[in-house]
């Protein structure tokens, strides 16, 4: 089985500890896992043996309006 989880934020919290813990439980289970995730947060899942899949920057001050 292999499951993928995408999270996109600009920081911690609620939702990307879920994503944290169930991540850390589906490893000991020996399951497949990757995350799909933004570079704001990257360091965050970087404790983890899984597959991570960065879209980069996407929480930029910088406006070129």
């Amino acid at each position: 089985m292999k499951i993928c989880f995408i999270v996109i934020s600009n920081g911690w919290g609620g939702g990307e500890n879920i994503v944290h813990q169930l991540t850390s439980s589906l490893i000991k289970k020996n399951i497949n896992v990757s995350i799909i995730l933004n570079n704001e947060i990257k360091k965050y899942f970087a404790d983890l043996d899984v597959e991570i899949i960065n879209l980069g920057s996407l929480f930029n001050s910088k406006c070129l309006y």
